[in-house]
């Protein structure tokens, strides 16, 4: 993985052009695609459900019927595995 931040998954959000969008959608498309691939299933739905979906950690943990401390364990630990890469 080329990135080292999820900041640039939610950058195409702020494009100003849309051009800028087009292309920052592609990458952005691409850069989920490289993390989707990196993790297992929990990791994966845990980081979509926080970023993607807005979700806050007790709404993942309940949505996943996991405690909000598990959700915290596995969400530090997928960070410092993409900060890693």
């Amino acid at each position: 993985m080329r990135s080292t931040d999820i900041e640039p998954v939610l950058e195409c959000l702020r494009c100003p052009t849309p051009d800028a969008w087009i292309e920052a959608a592609l990458t952005r498309q691409e850069l989920l695609q490289m993390i989707r691939q990196s993790l297992g299933p929990i990791e994966w739905k845990v980081l979509q459900l926080h970023y993607l979906e807005g979700m806050t950690g007790k709404q993942v943990a309940r949505r996943l019927r996991l405690s909000a401390s598990r959700i915290c364990q596995i969400h530090g630990q997928v960070l410092d595995r993409l900060k890693a890469q």
